[in-house]
């Protein structure tokens, strides 16, 4: 994304006085970000739908960026990381307003301004990426954990299902915590299933509740990429016998 030029002729006659006002740069590019739950943006999308940027994270932030042709043609890119950061080119580092956060290590460089009040660990990002942020690199926040909202009720009774039919709920479900499983050469290294449960036969079952696309027909981009990793990226020791999907926007509740 292009950056205001400050470039101006300097007057020594209006030193100190004078500053340079500069010039607001017409847009050139019109781009859609489509982010995920937590507002990370996973793909920018070209006027016509097609997509022009795209990222793959390891858990941490770290990322490997794809651009289409007409963006590098444009000289499209996108800065934006996790909620609040800003990617600095020279360093590497994600600037997060009041400090720097290494992707690659998945902490800040230096202290927390606030002290122990962001908690006792003063470098720590938060305890889990995929359901915290910390916007301003001051003070984590994380996911609810009463159950409210669309996405959670539907988990809560999908493991409520599974136990009044006499099946058993493994993990997450709204009642267990979720378990990462690992999903080598896929989309994401690794991911959570919003359940994982055993049903009457026997059988291990992986389930992730998440958005439809507007016609209902399909998942959206990042749900259906999170099933294709579970279906074919899981290695023996963790294959599930089905993985389901349950949306949230769409009473059907129908498994895909």
């Amino acid at each position: 994304m292009a950056q205001p030029n400050y470039e101006g002729a300097y007057d020594i006659d209006q030193d100190p006085l004078w500053t340079h006002t500069p010039q607001a740069l017409p847009i050139d590019v019109l781009t859609w970000y489509q982010c995920d739950h937590l507002g990370t943006p996973q793909e920018l999308t070209d006027p016509n739908g097609q997509i022009a940027w795209s990222a793959q994270y390891k858990a941490w932030g770290e990322v490997r960026e794809q651009r289409s042709e007409w963006a590098q043609r444009e000289g499209l890119t996108n800065p934006i990381r996790f909620q609040g950061q800003y990617h600095d080119h020279e360093t590497g580092l994600h600037y997060n307003r009041y400090r720097y956060y290494d992707p690659r290590v998945g902490r800040f460089i230096s202290k927390d301004p606030i002290s122990y009040a962001g908690g006792l660990n003063l470098y720590a990002y938060a305890p889990n990426p995929t359901g915290w942020v910390d916007a301003l690199g001051l003070a984590k926040r994380g996911p609810k954990t009463n159950g409210e909202g669309p996405h959670n009720q539907i988990i809560q009774a999908w493991g409520q299902e599974v136990e009044a039919s006499g099946g058993r709920v493994i993990a997450g479900g709204g009642v267990k915590k979720e378990q990462l499983i690992p999903t080598p050469g896929g989309n994401k290294e690794g991911r959570r299933p919003d359940i994982i449960f055993e049903d009457t036969e026997g059988r291990i079952i992986y389930g992730n509740v998440g958005k439809n696309r507007a016609d209902q027909t399909n998942p959206i981009t990042r749900e259906k990429k999170a099933l294709d990793d579970l279906r074919t990226k899981v290695n023996e020791a963790h294959a599930p016998d089905d993985v389901q999907f349950r949306p949230y926007n769409c009473p059907c509740g129908r498994k895909i």
